[in-house]
């Protein structure tokens, strides 16, 4: 949840600030807003560091954050009705005292706004309006912010006597990034990215799951995307499909595979500088629905964590739904933050990384309750080498993948268990009585529960097979005999 606080300030010039839990952006844009000389940090041992500074003639409040549309340091007094100075810092917590000095051309304060806040997070930003007259004097000026009496940045303006005036000329710089209207995000979104199809060796898709181009050309994918599939079918939002059997790049444990793809290739998504991102940050990702259309998603970061093996992964406020596995995740200004997805071991999806989290640990019978899941763009290599692609077959050759079960559809449901347990309720047929996703060599044993799906007549064998998670065989069980008929309630263990 963000909050936004508004105060009006009783000055001569019109002041506003706005709080908020929304992250601040990474130092990189800070860098170059102090290369155009148009924003600054707070001076050495300051708990205050601006992560963004920016000015502009207007701006409209948007997910907690102030949008500049027209971010700029010129203004002109014939033209310009007031000059918005925005900043967004990272500093403690707490009660803290708020100073905007604005100093005119000769560097002398001409009006002072301070006020106290408490700051709920470590994140918060605010912005100054001055209104212009017209009779201001021409010139460099400077909005210098001050927390606690500390200097925590400034940014500085020109004002300009008329439109026809030429301003004094500034280093040339990259303009500022500027939060994209949430229309621009989802367009740009759906463009990067498609479906991702697993089709089994009778050519049938057994699941769907989504990936996004790169900036640089590369399909991104989530590895439970292609776990087991004979082929890949990727469907690009104009509808158009092409069939995939190999890819250039892999990581089982991290959850992410770069797909050898062929032909033409939209505009992709650029990454998101490294470690640009924190809890807060607010994210989108394209949900998956019922039909071939997609919705734009809250993604917002609230846990980081690692673990053991499978890595860093980001926990995002909702819990996206299975097709939206391998969806990218980016901030407000449409680069990758991470993929969706992210499951906690090969073989698992993302569904059972949630169970195999919230299952009872060690630690006593707390359940562990995890959010949604992203592997965070960082672990994803920014360029591969020119090594040939590798074939989904021989990824199974080599034990990367699993093989895919047959008979899925003859399945109602299974269960793992500790014991099984025979009723009247169920009619002296065995049902587990203790089910769960972890368990212990002091357990000695589990059961595997099938209750069958009976549609038509069947009569053949089903074997069952453990594996760790690296995929190596652990065991197999004796091959049971099935004699379904419809009407039949039948299960086994």
């Amino acid at each position: 949840m963000r909050f936004i606080i508004k105060k009006a300030i009783k000055e001569l010039s019109t002041s506003l600030f706005i709080f908020t839990c929304a992250i601040a952006l990474c130092t990189l844009i800070v860098r170059e807003i102090h290369a155009q000389g148009g924003g600054g940090g707070a001076a050495g041992g300051s708990p205050y560091r601006v992560l963004r500074s920016v000015a502009g003639p207007s701006g409209t409040e948007s997910k907690g954050r102030l949008v500049i549309p027209d971010p700029r340091t010129v203004f002109y007094l014939d033209q310009d009705r007031k000059v918005i100075v925005y900043f967004e810092w990272e500093g403690p917590a707490g009660l803290h005292k708020f100073e905007g000095l604005w100093k005119n051309t000769e560097g002398k304060v001409s009006l002072i706004s301070d006020f106290q806040y408490v700051a709920p997070t470590k994140q918060f930003s605010g912005y100054w309006t001055m209104l212009l007259s017209g009779s201001e004097t021409p010139g460099m000026w400077t909005l210098e912010a001050r927390i606690d009496g500390e200097s925590a940045g400034q940014l500085s303006f020109q004002l300009v006597a008329g439109a026809n005036a030429t301003p004094s000329p500034a280093p040339a710089s990259a303009p500022v990034p500027q939060p994209l209207a949430t229309a621009e995000l989802y367009k740009r979104l759906a463009g990067a990215t498609v479906y991702v199809d697993k089709i089994d060796p009778q050519g049938k898709a057994v699941t769907r799951g989504s990936g996004f181009y790169l900036d640089d050309g590369r399909l991104v994918t989530a590895f439970q995307n292609i776990d087991g599939a004979t082929k890949l079918r990727v469907i690009s939002t104009d509808g158009t499909s092409q069939v995939v059997s190999a890819v250039l790049s892999w990581n089982r444990w991290q959850d992410w595979a770069i797909l050898a793809i062929s032909g033409a290739k939209p505009a992709g998504l650029p990454f998101a500088a490294p470690k640009s991102w924190n809890v807060g940050s607010v994210c989108y990702y394209l949900e998956s629905t019922s039909g071939s259309g997609r919705i734009i998603a809250d993604g917002t970061i609230v846990g980081e964590n690692t673990f053991p093996r499978a890595g860093e992964r980001l926990n995002i406020a909702t819990r996206p739904a299975r097709g939206a596995v391998g969806s990218p995740l980016i901030n407000e200004f449409a680069q990758a933050v991470g993929m969706v997805g992210g499951s906690l071991a090969p073989g698992t999806d993302m569904l059972d990384s949630y169970m195999l989290a919230a299952a009872p640990t060690n630690l006593g019978s707390t359940m562990v309750v995890l959010d949604g899941l992203a592997v965070p763009i960082t672990l994803i290599p920014a360029a591969i080498g020119q090594d040939a692609a590798t074939s989904l077959e021989d990824l199974t050759y080599r034990g990367q993948m699993l093989r895919l079960l047959s008979g899925q559809d003859r399945v109602l449901f299974g269960e793992l268990a500790l014991t099984l347990q025979k009723t009247k309720m169920d009619r002296g047929m065995a049902t587990p009585a203790d089910p769960r996703q972890q368990f212990s060599h002091e357990d000695q044993k589990m059961y595997v529960y099938v209750n069958w799906n009976i549609r038509e007549n069947f009569k053949g064998l089903t074997t069952m097979g453990i594996y760790n998670a690296d995929n190596q065989s652990l065991g197999q069980a004796k091959p049971l005999k099935l004699n379904l008929h419809p009407g039949d309630i039948i299960s086994s263990s």
